[in-house]
């Protein structure tokens, strides 16, 4: 007992302790900034989706109005529109 109170009382102990502490933190921050810049990649990302979607959309449905009924239906512009209306 006497050995284990002296090493948890120690210097050694305590700089030990401190160093675990500033390891946690770094990786916290470390952690912290990946996500900030994760986040942002991802809404950048997004916005493109969206404008690409968008101008899908437009697409087709020009070209369905210059068509009229001749053009075929898009199964997936459903989709598309679903898609781009729940972002």
């Amino acid at each position: 007992m006497e050995f284990i109170f002296n090493y948890l009382a120690s210097p050694q102990f305590t700089q030990r302790v401190r160093s675990m502490l500033e390891s946690f933190e770094i990786m916290r921050t470390d952690l912290e900034s990946e996500k900030r810049a994760m986040q942002k990649i991802w809404a950048k990302r997004q916005t493109q989706l969206e404008r690409l979607t968008g101008n899908m959309v437009t697409v087709v449905g020009e070209l369905q109005a210059i068509a009229h009924d001749a053009l075929p239906e898009l199964e997936n512009l459903e989709a598309l529109e679903l898609e781009d209306e729940r972002i």
